[in-house]
């Protein structure tokens, strides 16, 4: 049986302290869901800060790939 995944990301929105805090806030209705995994993909730069906030939580942390831009609502992708 496979479990659903939930993922998302936001794209090259939020540095490193406002992604800290938007994970601290996804925590308390995302950790309790039961039979589906959560992921979410902070921009690359927010990856450090991301993890230290999900730390303890049932919440994953994934990565997203490079792009030529420098912001914007660029799917999968964190600013080169």
């Amino acid at each position: 049986m496979r479990i659903p995944i939930a993922a998302g990301n936001w794209k090259m929105h939020l540095g490193p302290q406002e992604a800290a805090r938007f994970a601290a806030a996804l925590r308390g209705p995302l950790t309790d869901l039961r039979g589906v995994d959560v992921v979410v993909f902070p921009p690359f730069l927010s990856i450090p800060s991301v993890s230290q906030s999900l730390q303890g939580s049932t919440i994953q942390l994934g990565a997203q790939n490079c792009a030529d831009q420098a912001f914007g609502a660029y799917t999968g992708e964190v600013a080169a």
